[in-house]
């Protein structure tokens, strides 16, 4: 008998947890998606929001969900048409790179981030930015990419990502001292 509760309990807590996990992919998703489309601009506190919902889905979900709340940011952008101004067609050639940075980025903090938090994130967001950044590179080397795509492709993907990754970090102690309190 104490076995069936046991396993009934296990059970419980499992479909409860599925569900929990599957309404914080739904509300991270949906706000890494809508953010470009509502904010618009400045592309550094569009970048920061996105980055945190990457980093708190790395922390907080299975790996099988990051890769699809890797793709919503850049449609987000993308349906909004805005960020980039008459530029925004440009971004097309980008998507995919973006989606693997994004993956990138919340692969390492999902790997590491339990061993040393601020390694997984300087690491991720070096590699993320290094990544896209390369391939922007190279497209604007053939004439693809206008150069402006250099900047918010480099440097302000590593800024907007490590003020993230900080702000997540006080979050999660903030978090942590409210639980101890109650």
């Amino acid at each position: 008998m104490e076995k069936v509760i046991t396993k009934n309990k296990n059970i419980t807590n499992n479909i409860s947890g599925a569900i929990s996990e599957t309404f914080i992919f739904i509300g991270l998703s949906l706000i890494a998606f809508f953010t470009p489309i509502i904010l618009r601009h400045p592309q550094m506190l569009i970048g920061i929001i996105v980055n945190m919902m990457l980093i708190k889905g790395a922390l907080t979900l299975k790996q099988n969900k990051l890769i699809a709340l890797s793709i919503f940011p850049s449609l987000g952008v993308l349906a909004s048409g805005i960020l980039f101004g008459n530029l925004t067609n440009f971004i097309i050639y980008l998507i995919p790179f973006i989606w693997i940075s994004n993956y990138i980025l919340t692969y390492i903090i999902k790997k590491f981030a339990d061993k040393n938090y601020f390694r997984a994130i300087v690491l991720s967001t070096f590699l993320k930015t290094t990544f896209l950044f390369s391939i922007t590179f190279l497209l604007f080397s053939l004439n693809i990419l206008p150069k402006i795509f250099l900047v918010s492709m480099g440097y302000m993907q590593f800024v907007t990502a490590m003020i993230a990754g900080i702000i997540i970090f006080f979050e999660l102690k903030t978090e942590k001292w409210l639980k101890k309190k109650n």
